[in-house]
């Protein structure tokens, strides 16, 4: 990437593999935004990983997270453009908010989830996005 760009792009990368038989997701987040995991009533970041790919000629350090997944767990990866809306009036929305919203919302089906979150913005956030939106949402059983 540093080659072809010389260091005037990067990529921000969230991967995982899930072991079925162990109930292990084993990941790293390269400089995107923390993947969510919804479990038992938790909301939990999953932030470890490296810094943006391209950035570096050589990565600085890489720490590969590690965590138990529980049957029904929620999962939830997005593009920085959910979290960077202009706000509209006194309506505030970024990561803790998202947060509190994953904890409120994480039993729903993930298409009832994302529809909810996306009717949650334009009916209550009402701000325009700065970027484009994306976001990936799966229940692991």
């Amino acid at each position: 990437m540093v080659t072809n760009t010389q260091g005037e792009r990067f990529i921000t990368l969230f991967i995982a593999k899930y072991n079925e038989q162990t109930r292990k997701l084993n990941y790293i987040n390269a400089g995107h935004n923390a993947t969510i995991l919804y479990s038992e009533g938790e909301a939990i970041p999953l932030k470890l990983g490296t810094t943006m790919i391209g950035a570096f000629e050589d990565l600085p350090f890489i720490n590969e997270g590690e965590i138990d997944i529980e049957p029904g767990s929620l999962l939830v990866n997005y593009t920085d453009g959910l979290v960077d809306i202009e706000p509209s009036g006194d309506k505030v929305w970024g990561e803790d908010q998202l947060n509190d919203f994953v904890l409120s919302h994480g039993e729903l089906s993930p298409d009832a989830f994302n529809q909810a979150l996306m009717d949650h913005l334009n009916l209550n956030i009402k701000g325009k996005p700065i970027d484009d939106i994306t976001i990936l949402t799966l229940r692991i059983f």
